[in-house]
């Protein structure tokens, strides 16, 4: 496989996506990822996912502490539904532990 001449690469020798990371991470960055991953389809989150499952992991954890359902709800956003969903769940893995 030939090296890259990462000297002579511009940012304009990439397609859209390529401009994109290159503006959100910078030069070397990018080009890094083109070294280590060119080729490959890559999926990235979406912060919305990130954040749901950051929120669900307080809520968990908030449950195991002892917070009420309503303490959950009010500090991470998640309907009752989901931390009843949630608490389930962490009562079924305690009593498989």
């Amino acid at each position: 496989m030939m090296k890259l001449d990462r000297a002579a690469v511009g940012r304009g020798d990439l397609p859209e996506d390529g401009r994109l990371l290159w503006d959100a991470l910078g030069r070397e960055a990018t080009l890094d990822l083109i070294e280590r991953l060119g080729g490959i389809r890559l999926h990235l989150p979406s912060c919305d996912k990130m954040l749901k499952a950051q929120h669900e992991r307080l809520a968990r954890r908030m449950l195991v502490e002892g917070a009420t359902s309503e303490q959950v709800r009010r500090k991470t956003g998640l309907g009752l539904r989901r931390i009843a969903v949630l608490r389930a769940e962490g009562a079924s893995m305690s009593r498989e532990a």
